[in-house]
């Protein structure tokens, strides 16, 4: 009876030894099937999921300059809105604004970041860049010296982005 229970604790053993060095071997070898699954919410179809979704703004390097924002009124932004214009109302002679019609992804190579999946690289956009001695951002007060950079979709006009950048920040107000 003691041969039989130490044979069977052996067995046990030698089974639950195995059991561990294959889960410690599979755990370490993924198989290709597990490496390349994306982890998914439980009880979601997975045909649902758009891997690489269309752009939001579709390209419209097609659409004529004719039926796009005009230069005029982009650079209207920094004089029409009282929350975007030069804070001092007699502007230095050191301010200075520019418009340049070109596509995002040229914005974007001459930026330096990755692209933006809700653009598309051949989308028209207006870059408007300004050099102001003084100016008045809603978020961040009276900015001194700042270099102000806003790219607008030249076919409607929203904004797709928006950098401020100055040596010295000062907030004022709340």
């Amino acid at each position: 009876l003691s041969k039989f229970r130490i044979t069977l604790l052996a067995s046990l053993v030698v089974i639950v030894s195995a059991v561990v060095f294959l889960s410690i071997a599979s755990a370490a070898n993924p198989s290709e099937q597990a490496k390349s699954a994306i982890p998914r919410p439980n009880g979601i179809d997975p045909s649902l999921y758009k891997e690489n979704p269309a752009p939001v703004f579709a390209g419209n390097i097609d659409v004529p300059q004719s039926a796009l924002i005009t230069k005029d009124k982009i650079l209207s932004v920094f004089t029409d809105d009282s929350k975007l214009k030069s804070a001092d109302a007699s502007k230095s002679a050191n301010d200075s604004k520019s418009a340049e019609l070109t596509t995002w992804g040229e914005f974007e190579k001459a930026k330096g970041d990755g692209s933006h999946s809700q653009v598309a690289a051949d989308r028209q956009v207006w870059v408007l860049k300004g050099s102001f001695s003084e100016y008045q951002d809603i978020r961040l007060g009276l900015v001194k010296n700042a270099q102000v950079t806003f790219v607008f979709d030249a076919e409607t006009g929203a904004r797709l982005f928006k950098q401020i950048i100055s040596d010295q920040l000062e907030r004022i107000g709340g």
